[in-house]
């Protein structure tokens, strides 16, 4: 059961079946998932991403998050869309368990990794009480596609929760994209730098979701762990300890 506070002061408490039927998007169809949201083609997060030349990340960039960009940031997608993905500090059991003291992940019951984390870090996940599913495919962009997120749901992968662990240029992409397929949140798991360093099209990305009473961010020694909600009502009904939250300026 949570225990929902509104804005006006209001305590309400639910089941999570109770809080999946209000605030839950509906689920689509194995057909319209691998259609690759063929519906919504106009939509910024809406497939495929050409990620192997400047022009094509520059335009996957623009899309899924406006403004200016490093021309680093560039650069570093451009070699990872033919190198592969590197993780300099790739997450950790212990990281993982500040995480689920802090946002009651266990609760939703699943979480979808495109990107393969260290086996002791999924093990702490499902000791939380959560099923851990995972793409295969753990060193090429390509699950940063939005379709290999729809190819994944029309299999029958549940994405209540999408975990994300990955380099921070990679992040930029994947991170929009995911917000979109998941029905409560997406963790990521982002070195320190991915805010004190962060360009304006990342940070203005960061405060808008702010605004909107979606963002959790989280200390965790050497990292930081982004709790994007899709909406304010889950995060008042999982977030369970702040002391370790902070508020972007």
């Amino acid at each position: 059961m949570f225990q929902v506070v509104y804005d006006n002061g209001d305590v309400e408490v639910v089941s999570v079946s109770e809080l999946r039927n209000c605030v839950a998007p509906t689920r689509p169809s194995a057909k319209k998932a691998m259609a690759g949201i063929s519906e919504a083609k106009e939509h910024p997060c809406s497939g495929p991403f050409e990620l192997h030349t400047t022009k094509g990340v520059s335009q996957a960039l623009a899309r899924v998050m406006p403004g200016e960009h490093n021309p680093s940031k560039v650069k570093a997608l451009v070699t990872a869309g033919s190198k592969g993905i590197m993780r300099k500090d790739p997450v950790r059991a212990e990281d993982v368990s500040v995480l689920t003291q802090a946002v009651a992940v266990g609760c939703v019951g699943s979480v979808f990794i495109p990107w393969k984390w260290d086996e002791k870090a999924m093990q702490q996940l499902q000791e939380g009480a959560c099923t851990v599913r995972y793409m295969p495919d753990k060193a090429t962009l390509y699950a940063a596609q939005p379709q290999s997120f729809a190819k994944a749901r029309s299999d029958g992968v549940a994405m209540p929760i999408i975990g994300l662990d990955i380099s921070e240029e990679v992040m930029d992409v994947v991170l929009p994209v995911a917000c979109q397929h998941a029905e409560v949140a997406v963790i990521a798991a982002v070195p320190r730098t991915y805010i004190t360093q962060a360009d304006p099209a990342r940070l203005d990305w960061l405060r808008a979701v702010q605004r909107e009473g979606r963002l959790s961010i989280l200390e965790v020694g050497t990292k930081f762990w982004l709790v994007v909600f899709s909406n304010a009502l889950w995060k008042r009904a999982l977030v369970k300890d702040t002391t370790r939250a902070i508020q972007l300026l």
